[in-house]
């Protein structure tokens, strides 16, 4: 990725700069609202804080071109942006940046000796695992959310201690928002973890282990990532302030990982 440096200041106005004009009408008893004419001068206001980098706590107002999904502005989706999201999800360029890297890295570790070596293994690895986020996305993402009446997204806790923010996290895998507002166990992620292996057996006939043990492993495998993906949009924000990450970074991030309507 580009890293670009982007700073922004917020000037004030200078009390002494203000004009205030008011009047009252005594005939008709209606009063004219203060009207302010301001100018200000650059070299007489503070220096403001920076909001050239992401924080927890504001970047919801830090990044205009995003609306940054929170418990304060949440909703239930529609069932149209819940099948929108696994179409989204696919064409995000971070998505197609992680599958084609890890078709590489997965080719280079040789984790799947079946499918082969040079450019043909590396596209039947980039193919494979394009079906698997289809599949997963689509399932646990879209279908049984609309079944279930249930919301797909993981919403950020953004607040406590880093222990109950980490548990909060994690809990999530196996519970989720209701489109009523209230929480409980997500039949969306638990069944729809072993349902989507279940499907992949179908496309990765005869290549693998596709036994019953082998499956429900590949299931629970999915539910600690989708764990460990929930710690990650909720920490994610706190490590980009921590270490200063450029706003730009963490935008293309934080757009696609905690966006308002980003599916799991």
């Amino acid at each position: 990725m580009l890293a670009g440096a982007c700073a922004a200041q917020i000037s004030r106005p200078s009390n002494r700069n203000q004009i205030f004009v008011s009047s009252w009408n005594q005939a008709d008893s209606a009063y004219v609202a203060p009207q302010t004419a301001t100018t200000n001068n650059a070299a007489d206001l503070p220096d403001a804080p920076s909001t050239a980098y992401s924080t927890s706590k504001d970047h919801g107002n830090l990044h205009s071109d995003a609306t940054m999904l929170s418990e304060a502005n949440w909703r239930p989706l529609t069932t149209k942006e819940k099948f929108k999201g696994t179409s989204d999800d696919l064409l995000n360029p971070f998505t197609q940046m992680s599958l084609l890297a890890g078709a590489r890295f997965s080719q280079a570790i040789n984790d799947r000796p079946y499918l082969g070596p040079g450019v043909a293994g590396y596209f039947r690895r980039y193919g494979l695992d394009t079906a698997d986020t289809a599949n997963v996305d689509f399932i646990q993402g879209s279908l049984l959310p609309w079944m279930f009446h249930e919301d797909p997204r993981y919403i950020p806790l953004d607040e406590g201690t880093r222990k109950r923010r980490s548990f909060y996290a994690v809990s999530r895998a196996v519970i989720s928002r209701k489109d009523s507002g209230r929480d409980g166990w997500s039949k969306s992620e638990v069944l729809g973890a072993f349902a989507s292996s279940g499907i992949s057996n179908l496309y990765y006939a005869g290549d693998r282990d596709n036994g019953l043990r082998a499956s429900s492993i590949r299931a629970m495998s999915n539910i600690g990532s989708n764990a460990a993906m929930n710690l990650l949009k909720e920490f994610w924000p706190d490590v980009a302030h921590k270490v200063k990450l450029n706003t730009w970074i963490s935008n293309i991030v934080e757009k696609t990982l905690r966006t308002t309507t980003n599916s799991d």
